[in-house]
Order: structure tokens, then sequence, then C-alpha cells
């Protein structure tokens, strides 16, 4: 797990010394001290979900927060006021508190669930379902967009009105996808059939720029590489123009953004 300085280009790997095997897509608290993700305990084949936080000098070893439960603990992103976590425990949406103590659990019972986003005001969750993006809301669940036999995953919330997600294309590479909460979605203009887009993250408000994944060889380096788009003026950099180790051949996953980080 890295972290780049967007003004500097310094880049960290804050994961060197932990004892976490294959950790993933990482997710800031809103005052940026803490980072939740998912990944493996040392010496051990389970997905957990681990919580670290920066002491004032480093990013410390991570705490597991799900235990060694024999699940599959998947997902994690904290609630907008930093005070909880949400993420998919074996198909099951499920809140917990920085501790691990669970708070609650949210099941449809419509098979499994995954990817959960809260939304801004904290009040409704997005998450991922029988490939439709649906929305958990004052204790019912209702589809946001789904249907149409396509795949869409990966929903990441800009304000209270629009989120991102990822749709598989007739091609089988993924897009990026624009959408209210109504289920009126359009494609973005860097989006490619000849190429995958993913993992959409809102710089700022989300009004200008999004991170996300790509895999276009005309300005990748092969697999997955992270990206920023600017919608205003409709350009595109690779990650790699503020570090040049910012990409390189392995796969660049999951890109999260703080204001606050240290």
């Amino acid at each position: 797990m890295w972290l780049i300085d967007l003004a500097s280009g310094r880049m960290a790997q804050i994961s060197k010394n932990w004892r976490v095997i294959h950790p993933m897509n990482g997710h800031f608290s809103a005052d940026g001290k803490n980072i939740v993700f998912m990944g493996s305990q040392s010496g051990v084949h389970d997905w957990d979900i681990f919580l670290t936080t920066f002491d004032g000098q480093r990013w410390i070893e991570p705490k597991n927060l799900t235990g060694l439960n024999g699940k599959r603990d998947e997902d994690s992103k904290f609630a907008p006021d930093g005070k909880s976590i949400i993420y998919k425990s074996d198909g099951i949406l499920t809140q917990i508190d920085l501790s691990g103590k669970v708070l609650a659990t949210f099941p449809t019972g419509d098979g499994e669930d995954s990817m959960p986003y809260f939304t801004p005001n904290g009040k409704e969750i997005l998450f991922e379902n029988n490939r439709s993006i649906k929305i958990f809301t004052d204790g019912a669940t209702r589809t946001i967009w789904g249907g149409d036999g396509k795949h869409g995953y990966y929903p990441i919330a800009i304000n209270n009105e629009s989120f991102y997600f990822t749709q598989t294309q007739d091609s089988r590479c993924d897009r990026v996808m624009l959408s209210d909460y109504s289920g009126n979605a359009k494609t973005l203009f860097f989006d490619s059939p000849q190429w995958d887009s993913s993992d959409p993250y809102p710089y700022q408000n989300g009004s200008r720029y999004l991170f996300f994944v790509s895999t276009n060889r005309q300005t990748g380096f092969g697999g997955y590489d992270l990206a920023f788009a600017d919608i205003t003026t409709k350009k595109v950099w690779n990650l790699y123009t503020l570090n040049r180790k910012a990409n390189t051949y392995m796969e660049e996953l999951g890109p999260s953004w703080s204001a606050n980080a240290p």
C-alpha cells in the first residue's frame, strides 16, 4: 500500500513493515488519520478488515478488526463521520466501530451483497447485488441501476445526488459511469470498449476531477494503472506524471483520496 502527495509527487510505501499480506482498497477516515483496508493476516489465507492509524510519524501496524473468523470480510469503507466502518462479511453488509464491535447488519434477503459505500449524509448505503447497484435506506432496499444484462459494481458516492460506478460493457471491458440516485446513468469521455476503466474515486467534491484505474495501453505500462481525469477539459493523465514510480508493470488498484492525510 502506497501514499502519494499530489503537491510534491513524493511516494511512500506505508505497508513495508506490516505483517499483512495483500493490503488493498484502502479508504481514509474523514480526518485523514485512519485507513481501513482489506487484506490477509500473515500466515493465514483469510480475507479480513484491518485498520491502521498515523501516530505522528508513521502508519502503525494494522489491527485486524474482524479476526480469524473463517469468513470473507471485504470491501471496507468508512462512514462519513469516520466513527464506523461498513463492509461485506460473507455477503452480508455489516457495520462495526473502530474497535471491531458489530453495530448493525443489513441483510437484504437477495443473495450476496457487496462493495458498500455510505452516502455523504450517512443515512443510506450504496452496494452491489446481483450485478446491479442498489441502495439501502429507511430499512428498505431498492434498485438504482440494473436489469439491462450488464454488470454494475463498485458504487462510490460523490454527494447526496450522484455517484460513480463501474459497468461491464458488451466488449467485456469495464467503464466508469456517472449516475443520479434515480438511475439516470451516463458514460464519461475517457471510457472505451478497447480497455478497462474502473475503481473511480472523486477528488475533492468530484465536480471536476476523479481518480480511476485504466488498462489503456496508449498511456499505461501494462496491466492496471492509476490515472486521473479532468471532466471539464476532457483530459486524462497517468499518475506516472506525478511520480515515475507511481505506475509499473504490476497492478495498481483501488485509489482513495484525502485532503487531511499526513
